[in-house]
């Protein structure tokens, strides 16, 4: 139904919960189970400081109060309370302050509070304009389908009577059914104070309100005297932090400065990383300029370059073993740290949009990106073993044979046959099975440590690595 039950809960769970669990009624005086701030030919006033009001009741009701109520209270006995754990449970279950049964048993009134988002987004009804109100009524009507499910009808209407703030009336009337045995007749009077409801509500068991219950119902509620009334914006002002709203600012605070790091580590990588691009392009120009005039001098002298002498060379056969030996290396030594950062990164935003208190689409965002994280990690592996594959299946051979110079070293098989300087080199990495030479970031020659015919893995890892840091 129209949000009904989304600001109302109170009303409809008051149906069942609010019940009278009465035995027959016995003669007996009336009164309240403890002590009340004054007593009029009127009937009694009472002062319940949650909902922030007095209400004044007539002593001829029996009057239990949540903060004095004891499973020993003889006028529970009175009131005809059969179930007593049933009965003491409506105070904690339900949020139930004060409940008055009449003398007769025959009608009990309870006052309960209930405190949401939505509750809290108005505040106060009285402070609603009159079209806001009218439309606050409307999303109390209730739905027929509703009705006819739940085999009761009900009417809401406004009540304006009141001398400081404006209830609404919901009145309830439901028959016998195979699921409750009994027909209920419930008249509730409900208001907005302070972001939460008052609901005052009257239920009759196997029968109907009578008229002049229902001028009692009213007198009751008329006599409702609010001691303290909080403007909204002086609440929104003044309401104390909760943890969730530090938990949210601290929250806020470590992400923004985090992104700020991120950006600014990533930024000053990239500006390294772009400074080294263009110092490593300068001296492979130089290095392709001085291997151009060796061929340039040796043509004009009508002699061939001699091939450099070969230290030491290597033939290794590519793969899919070694495409998969290759993406292990790299994600656990090249990129294990990013995926731990973006992880962390992505778990800390899932539990700040679990855990504070931000609006429902921003956390909903949150949780979406910190997903999307993740499953942009998790495929790097997949994406990084397609590009590899599909380089192995389109090379007409699936190997390299290397060859290893003072200067330079060539590579031949899978591409044409070229010569490589060692400073080009930007990563020397190695597993149990082969040696990684890195031409960048995602990009490597694997050279096998079984594929050695004139050395040792043990002997070419002390020679590359004096190449690496020579050149």
């Amino acid at each position: 139904m129209k949000r009904f039950a989304s600001l109302c809960a109170v009303l409809l769970l008051v149906v069942f919960s609010a019940l009278p669990v009465f035995a027959a009624a016995e003669t007996s005086e009336a009164g309240s189970s403890s002590q009340a701030s004054s007593t009029t030919e009127e009937g009694t006033e009472y002062t319940i400081p949650d909902l922030n009001i007095t209400v004044r009741i007539p002593d001829s009701m029996y009057v239990f109060e949540k903060d004095t109520f004891t499973l020993n209270d003889p006028n529970l006995s009175k009131a005809g309370i059969t179930d007593l754990n049933e009965f003491a449970a409506k105070f904690t279950d339900y949020n139930l302050f004060l409940d008055a049964i009449s003398e007769d048993a025959s009608l009990e009134i309870g006052f309960y509070k209930k405190e949401t988002d939505e509750t809290r987004s108005y505040y106060n009804l009285k402070d609603l304009s009159e079209e806001e109100y009218d439309e606050f009524l409307k999303k109390m009507q209730p739905d027929q389908a509703y009705e006819e499910e739940n085999n009761l009808s009900m009417q809401v209407e406004s009540y304006d009577d009141h001398p400081e703030t404006r209830f609404f009336i919901t009145r309830i009337e439901m028959d016998k059914s195979e699921s409750y045995n009994h027909s209920i007749s419930e008249i509730c009077y409900a208001t907005i104070i302070n972001g939460y409801t008052l609901t005052v509500d009257a239920v009759v068991l196997d029968g109907k309100i009578s008229p002049e219950q229902e001028a009692l119902i009213k007198q009751i509620v008329d006599s409702i005297h609010i001691t303290k009334l909080i403007d909204k914006s002086e609440a929104q002002l003044s309401s104390p932090l909760t943890p969730q709203d530090y938990f949210t600012v601290f929250g806020s605070l470590v992400l923004i400065v985090g992104v700020i790091i991120a950006l600014t580590v990533t930024h000053i990588r990239r500006k390294r990383a772009e400074r080294e691009r263009r110092l490593l392009a300068d001296k492979l120009a130089q290095y392709r300029f001085e291997e151009q005039e060796k061929q340039e001098q040796a043509e004009k002298e009508g002699r061939a370059l001699p091939e450099p002498e070969t230290i030491c060379s290597n033939h290794t056969e590519y793969s899919e073993a070694a495409v998969r030996s290759f993406i292990a290396y790299h994600m656990s030594h090249r990129r294990l740290s990013t995926i731990l950062i973006y992880t962390v990164v992505s778990i800390a935003f899932l539990l700040f949009a679990a855990l504070s208190n931000m609006d429902t689409i921003m956390r909903i965002l949150m949780a979406a990106l910190a997903i999307i994280i993740l499953i942009w990690e998790f495929l790097i592996p997949s994406k990084l073993k397609k590009a590899q594959m599909a380089l192995l299946k389109s090379s007409p051979n699936k190997y390299n044979d290397y060859y290893f110079h003072k200067r330079d070293f060539r590579i031949t098989g899978m591409q044409s046959s070229s010569l490589y300087p060692y400073f080009q080199i930007t990563h020397l990495g190695e597993n149990k099975e082969y040696f990684f030479l890195y031409f960048g970031e995602e990009t490597a020659y694997y050279v096998s440590k079984k594929g050695f015919t004139d050395t040792d893995a043990n002997a070419f890892r002390d020679f590359i690595r004096e190449r690496i840091k020579q050149a």
